[in-house]
């Protein structure tokens, strides 16, 4: 077996040789390093795995070997401040905090092969030394045409043997053999390294030739032949702890130290103290009462504790409340919230917010995770009970609660830049005879403790606080079987609804706790809807000047199932005589637009009947279209409408509108967009970019009227954003004629929102057309159209009001702005160019021509 003869780097330990020679220009090799080898044993047909930690300035190091059973071996060298130790234990792949086998012995005395890993003064042995390559050994050098792993690389090489004779046998083994070491090229970028160079292959290849004691018996030859592929080396402080410590943590219980006590009677952990309680590895739950000796106050404490999943939750009953946090490290999040007793779902108070942003420079040694790591301490860490932390025993003849007991006290002196504490503690736990709970306990029983000492701060300089604490641990269960991982789950009923997730959010908010998990199902729309909605819109320019402000009421009228929209603007004086229709008729190919009631023939003015553009994409005055057909339900409503203009609306809780209990959804808009001509307005091009809160009404609340429509409503919106108008160049033909850049705000109010076909007369073509529109384009392509057969039957006696050569007076420029997107978003955007005009602020213009600022809006 190769283990049997292992040296201090991996090739070393599976000849036991003693190698010498010298070399030049060789590479540097680091103070510290962690290495992972693939040991190749060519002439056997295996492959090993071994790990490799070592720390020069600590005297440190350790080496793992993962062999082709179930056993991990590992050795561990602790020279720092003289102890001289060496730690070898087996354990299992399932279970490496128990020993199979363990022993220290004093490294210096030892007949392993490890007391070459020590100077004669203590320390570890250079790096050098280490690896036997470089220092006073000579190598020669093969080049740099090498290639290992696909890595350019270049080589060193030396060749050594030796000899020994068997004192029990009385064989003679000569052993020769070559040994080459690899190292990438500088130029070779190897990854996050401080080194330019590493070890990256060492070959080792001889034969061993046995002469037999017995002289008619031949010599016998054995070759050999490995390859050491460093996969992984990292230089410096790369992956290495801070400090090297022995992985078990109850040696005292599975190792035997006897052998290092022969030589070292007087150090600490050869003094007689029985062995340290076991304490729980992976999950335990326990009822606490925790009483305050210097306030006088008791409390009840439940702690859940999981060291694999990496959670705990403690449940602190207050007053009349309890207070409860559920920390889930691997996602640095803690949960916070307080419920009065027996009513855990009305939750009076709720916060949820990065673990890491709750440890300061004072209370990191209490932290309940490891900083470096962001892992749940050890329950030995945890309670600060271990041999790190002094322990002393005080004997066995204490009772707690009626029930024998053994003590232990230990001490603790922790100091950061802002503050240093003295602690001493008493621990108490159950006698191993004494029955509590047997059958599902996996550690000893913890009774009591008590932590008592004084702390200064930098903020209280000179100032002594005394603390005396005492933990009754009143019911305490650990193992698999200690509690169901579901009891410590952060549930309860809307949650969501009352949490305030903003600092972890602001922190993660690209996880899907702060996108989906929160919140209920997106809502959708229906294909047929109407509403109304009164619309509130403020802008200011550059310069923070007032450019518009004013309220509208739109009505809108949908049915996406037969391709028909019809849009009304209501603007001016008078609420029927001065609003502004469009009527859209897709599969008819019309578009109707007018000013004025269409029942009145002294109402209704400026009436144009034209041609829908087949295939068109975009806003045409107030109609959003799609290939020629009225946009989808999401797209009129810029609702998760799956384009790159819009962002998934993201869940952002309940609250209240006009007294209707409310979903709250945010999204942002960034858009371009090109309105083209009509015949009230001239073609212009917008960039829109604004935050947009919806609101749609919860799912459980009644909407009456809607058609058996029993999903949310969306009953308001909100917009901030900025958007800029760029009119069209007479001389290009591209829209780079700057005008203006607004900031604005909308408040849009969606009121009677009713699902549902809406009423036909809304969708019918205007009652007055034959006399007040002017269909004459349209006419003549479709002259069979119904719109058009009628029409001619009233020309002989009617005159018509030629819209063409009309112009809409400065009222007008409203519809204008057309509302680029859903519900009159801009509703105030081409008011604001008029307003510009107005106040004669030509400098935000950049022209190509004259007719670019004067003939078009």
């Amino acid at each position: 077996q190769p283990f049997a003869i292992m040296r201090p780097s991996a090739f070393v330990w599976l000849l036991l040789l003693s190698l010498y020679g010298e070399v030049r220009s060789i590479p540097d090799l680091p103070l510290r390093f962690t290495a992972i080898v693939e040991a190749n044993i060519i002439q056997k047909n295996k492959t090993y795995i071994m790990e490799e930690w070592y720390d020069w300035p600590a005297s440190k190091a350790k080496r793992v070997w993962y062999g082709h059973s179930n056993i991990i071996q590992t050795s561990y060298e602790d020279f720092s401040s003289g102890l001289d130790r060496l730690w070898i234990y087996t354990t299992t792949h399932q279970d490496t905090g128990t020993a199979e086998t363990c022993q220290l012995v004093a490294n210096s005395q030892s007949s392993s092969r490890s007391r070459f890993d020590e100077t004669k003064s203590g320390h570890l042995v250079s790096s050098s030394d280490w690896f036997e390559f470089g220092g006073n050994l000579t190598e020669t050098y093969l080049g740099n045409h090498f290639v290992v792993r696909g890595i350019n690389a270049e080589a060193w090489t030396r060749n050594s043997s030796y000899s020994y004779t068997n004192s029990y046998t009385g064989e003679t083994i000569d052993t020769s053999y070559s040994l080459t070491y690899y190292f990438n090229l500088p130029s070779w970028d190897w990854f996050n390294s401080s080194q330019s160079q590493v070890p990256i292959r060492v070959d080792l290849s001889g034969e061993r030739v046995t002469v037999h004691a017995n002289s008619t018996q031949a010599p016998s030859t054995y070759a050999f032949h490995h390859y050491y592929d460093y996969v992984q080396f990292m230089a410096d402080d790369l992956m290495l702890d801070e400090t090297l410590t022995l992985d078990l943590v109850d040696w005292w219980r599975q190792c035997d130290i006897s052998e290092y006590c022969a030589v070292y009677s007087d150090v600490d952990i050869c003094q007689k103290t029985p062995q340290l309680p076991a304490l729980p590895q992976h999950k335990y739950f326990t009822i606490i009462e925790s009483t305050d000796l210097m306030r006088e106050t008791t409390h009840v404490m439940k702690v859940w504790y999981n060291y694999d999943a990496n959670e705990l939750r403690t449940e602190y009953y207050a007053d009349d409340s309890i207070h409860v946090t559920f920390d889930q490290l691997n996602e640095d999040k803690r949960y916070l919230w307080i419920h009065p007793f027996n009513a855990t779902d009305a939750i009076t108070a709720c916060e949820v917010y990065p673990y890491s942003h709750s440890i300061s420079a004072d209370s990191a040694q209490f932290a309940e995770e490891y900083i470096s790591s962001g892992h749940l301490k050890t329950v030995a860490d945890f309670w600060r009970f271990s041999a790190d932390y002094n322990v002393t025993y005080l004997g066995n003849d204490f009772t707690v609660r009626n029930m024998p007991a053994h003590a232990y006290r230990t001490t603790a002196d922790m100091r950061t830049n802002r503050s240093e504490i003295w602690m001493d503690s008493l621990f108490y736990f159950a006698d191993a005879n004494w029955s509590y709970y047997e059958g599902i306990e996996t550690a000893d029983i913890p009774l009591r403790v008590r932590y008592s000492g004084e702390y200064q701060t930098a903020l209280l300089l000179n100032q002594t606080h005394t603390f005396d604490i005492e933990y009754e641990f009143v019911a305490f269960f650990s193992g698999d079987s200690a509690f169901d991982v579901q009891d410590m789950e952060f549930v309860f009923a809307d949650w969501y609804a009352q949490c305030n997730v903003t600092a972890y959010c602001d922190v993660y908010g690209e996880r899907s706790f702060c996108h989906d998990w929160r919140g209920p199902p997106m809502p959708s729309l229906p294909e047929q809807f109407s509403f109304t909605i009164e619309l509130t819109h403020s802008a200011w320019n550059e310069k923070g000047e007032d450019m518009f402000t004013a309220t509208y009421l739109v009505e809108e009228y949908y049915d996406y199932v037969n391709n028909m929209a019809h849009v009304v603007y209501h603007d001016g004086s008078s609420f029927d005589n001065d609003a502004v229709h469009e009527l859209s008729r897709l599969n008819e190919y019309q578009k109707w637009i007018w000013v004025g009631a269409d029942d009145d023939a002294d109402s209704i003015r400026q009436c144009q009947l034209t041609e829908s553009t087949d295939h068109f994409t975009g806003i045409d005055v107030f109609v959003s279209e799609t290939n020629g057909h009225i946009a989808s339900p999401q797209k009129w409503f810029r609702w998760n409408d799956g384009t790159n203009a819009t962002t998934t609306p993201i869940w952002h809780g309940y609250t209240t509108v006009r007294g209707i209990p409310a979903q709250k959804w945010q999204s942002k808009w960034s858009e371009y967009d090109v309105v083209p001509s009509a015949p009230m307005q001239e073609t212009y091009a917008i960039q829109l970019d604004t935050i947009v809160t919806f609101y749609w009404s919860n799912a459980s609340w009644d909407i009456k009227g809607n058609n058996d429509w029993n999903a949310p409503i969306p009953i308001s919106m909100t917009l901030n954003g900025v958007y800029t108008l760029y009119n069209q160049s007479s001389a290009s033909g591209e829209y780079d004629v700057f005008w203006t850049t607004n900031s604005f705000v909308q408040d849009i109010a969606i009121i009677a929102f009713r699902a549902g076909a809406p009423n036909a007369a809304y969708l019918s073509i205007p009652q007055q057309y034959a006399t007040e529109c002017n269909t004459t384009a349209y006419c003549a392509q479709y002259p069979q159209n119904v719109a058009c057969i009628e029409k001619v039957e009233e020309e002989d006696t009617t005159t018509i009001d030629d819209g063409d050569n009309q112009k809409p007076n400065v009222t007008l420029f409203v519809v204008l702005m057309v509302v680029l997107f859903v519900l009159g978003l801009i509703i105030g955007a081409v008011v604001d160019r008029c307003v510009v005009r107005r106040k004669g602020q030509h400098e935000f213009q950049q022209v190509t021509n004259v007719n670019d600022a004067d003939g078009k809006l």
